[in-house]
Formats: structure tokens, C-alpha cells, sequence
């Protein structure tokens, strides 16, 4: 048991670390602004499904400083369902889980799901849009 405590408690320790929590509708709003003047990348993510939890452990792989100008969130699909489904609607994206977003001038520069969500895809899709 200690083993697995180790293993999940060392998990919540890189989420506050890496990821800011989206769990108002106003802060997708405030986002989406925020994109104008630098890049925003949004995970969503499923704490009950086995590919999101390897996807979000690969993407905390990026060290932090090979995107110094983006801010990384995550939403829990579970927990907040309606903050999904708020950012859905806001950028006219069909949900799907686990999930990434690259928002850039206040637009979807480049989406992913299921196994599209990773450390290459993201590093080359940040590398494409913005040089």
C-alpha cells in the first residue's frame, strides 16, 4: 500500500506544480483573453481514465522553462463537467477527453485527443504556430 501512496501522492505534488485548475467559467473567458498577448494551453482530463492519466504524466515531462511564455490549466472533465462543456461552447470544439488545447491570439491554434495528446505533439505544434 505505502508504494501506491508514494506513487499518487507524488502525482498531486506535480499537478500543483505544473498545472493551474480551471474550475470557474469565467477564468475559460479570462483565458481566452489572455491568449492574445501570449499562448495558453488547456488540458482537459478525466482522474477515471487510464490514456488521460498517461497523457497528463507525459506532458509533465516538459521541463518548465522550454515554454517560459505559456501558461499550462487543466480541467477535471469529472469535477467540473460544466466548466467543459462552458469552454466547448466558447470555442466550438467538441469535448473529448483526455484533451489538449493550444490557444493563441484568442483562437484554437492546434487540438489534440486520446493519444495525440504528448510531449512531441505539443512541442511541435508550439514550434509550428509560433516559430
Amino acid at each position: 500500500m505505502r508504494i501506491f501512496d508514494r506513487f499518487f501522492k507524488d502525482d498531486e505534488k506535480r499537478e500543483k506544480m505544473f498545472w493551474n485548475i480551471i474550475s470557474l467559467e469565467s477564468k475559460v473567458d479570462d483565458i481566452i483573453e489572455i491568449s492574445h498577448h501570449k499562448p495558453q494551453v488547456i488540458f482537459k482530463h478525466s482522474n477515471q481514465c487510464g490514456t488521460s492519466f498517461f497523457a497528463k504524466r507525459n506532458l509533465e515531462n516538459i521541463k518548465k522553462d522550454t515554454f517560459e511564455n505559456v501558461d499550462f490549466y487543466l480541467i477535471d472533465v469529472i469535477q467540473d463537467r460544466i466548466v467543459s462543456r462552458y469552454l466547448s461552447e466558447k470555442i466550438g470544439l467538441r469535448h473529448e477527453s483526455p484533451q489538449l488545447l493550444i490557444l493563441h491570439e484568442g483562437r484554437i491554434i492546434w487540438h489534440g485527443s486520446h493519444h495525440q495528446v504528448n510531449e512531441d505533439n505539443l512541442k511541435s505544434a508550439m514550434y509550428q504556430a509560433l516559430g
